[in-house]
């Protein structure tokens, strides 16, 4: 691999674990919308103990158990949950690449392209989860829940 590609192989690697990022703070923002609904409806009559700080430190694999919960989007969710092992996969080539130079004088073509395929799906599991998440906020905005009742 040249150095331009070297180059072009972490720039790459670091756009698809940022989609990753993405989801999980968008699984985030798609439940703390969900609670705040959810409160607003029960208007006090039940205690709901939901809150986006029950969020925070949980790892992809839990916020999307939670987010199961409160949606029907089986496709997303099987996609987000077929993509989690590829993410640490992803995750660890760049690791080896860039510490450990295990992958040094190997053909990293094919590292290239699966980083590339895995970027690809992942978008696309980011704008299903945007469409999701405006769904909810529309709710919101339906309610009147303004975005400082969402926390």
């Amino acid at each position: 691999m040249t150095e331009r590609d070297e180059s072009y192989y972490l720039i790459l690697v670091a756009h698809v674990l940022a989609k990753f990022q993405f989801i999980e703070e968008g699984i985030r923002i798609y439940l703390r919308t969900v609670y705040a609904l959810i409160k607003h409806r029960m208007r006090g009559e039940i205690p709901i103990k939901l809150s986006g700080t029950i969020l925070q430190g949980k790892s992809l694999s839990a916020l999307l158990s939670e987010f199961e919960r409160f949606n029907m989007n089986e496709s997303l969710i099987k996609n987000i949950r077929k993509l989690i092992p590829k993410r640490n996969h992803v995750a660890h080539q760049a690791f080896y690449k860039m510490y450990e130079d295990l992958v040094d004088g190997q053909d990293n073509a094919a590292h290239l392209e699966e980083t590339r395929e895995i970027g690809n799906e992942v978008q696309g599991c980011v704008e299903l989860l945007h469409h999701e998440i405006e769904i909810v906020e529309s709710l919101c905005r339906t309610e009147g829940i303004t975005p400082a009742d969402i926390v």
